[in-house]
């Protein structure tokens, strides 16, 4: 058997030490290689979030502009339609009348005040057959200036849009006539213009209402 001397324990122990210097430069490249690995992980990570807010600026800022854009188009001075309704009843004419019917009439005046859009509408109303727009006060009487309905008779219980239209001055009658839709607009705003529809049954009138 051989002998260890002093020269082999030397040898050992210079092993050893190459193995652990051999080990703990592996450990080294290793984890040098997960950092390498990690930052370019966060790299990734980083640059894709960047990427991100730019696309959601250029998103707002498109937004930003076609809202200029819907907001310049848009003349705040600009004139705008107005519309009047008329109530109408059995209990508005003059001498009140006793009836189950009922209607709207609403006009709009156009923004450039040229003409005038009309939708009569009536309920449970038998045979009517005219529909005018009069001059006058709640409680008067007064002369037609525009025909809404002129026939033909609207035969058994009628209920529904009895006329829809538009007129101009150009169609006004009695008191109006040669006059303009500013004048028109003037006497429904002094609540002077109310609406008469007859029927077989009350010629004269079955159910009346003021615009206002």
């Amino acid at each position: 058997m051989r002998q260890t001397g002093p020269n082999d324990d030397e040898y050992l122990r210079q092993q050893k030490r190459r193995r652990r210097t051999e080990a703990g430069r592996r450990r080294l490249a290793l984890a040098l290689f997960l950092l390498a690995v990690v930052v370019v992980v966060i790299l990734a990570i980083t640059l894709s979030g960047d990427k991100q807010p730019s696309d959601s600026t250029s998103t707002t800022l498109g937004q930003s502009s076609a809202s200029s854009i819907t907001t310049s188009s848009t003349s705040p001075g600009a004139p705008a339609a107005v519309t009047y309704t008329a109530d109408l009843g059995g209990g508005n004419e003059i001498p009140p009348v006793s009836t189950a019917a009922s209607g709207t009439l609403t006009l709009t005046v156009a923004a450039d005040g040229a003409s005038v859009g009309y939708v009569l509408e009536v309920n449970s109303i038998i045979s009517l057959t005219v529909a005018r727009l009069h001059e006058g006060e709640v409680g008067a009487t007064g002369a037609t200036i525009f025909t809404i309905y002129g026939g033909p008779t609207k035969s058994g219980l009628y209920t529904g849009t009895i006329a829809k239209g538009s007129f101009t001055a150009a169609d006004l009658v009695g008191p109006l006539k040669g006059k303009t839709i500013d004048d028109l607009v003037g006497l429904i705003e002094a609540k002077s213009v109310y609406l008469n529809v007859g029927t077989e049954a009350h010629s004269d009138g079955e159910i009346r209402g003021q615009l206002q």
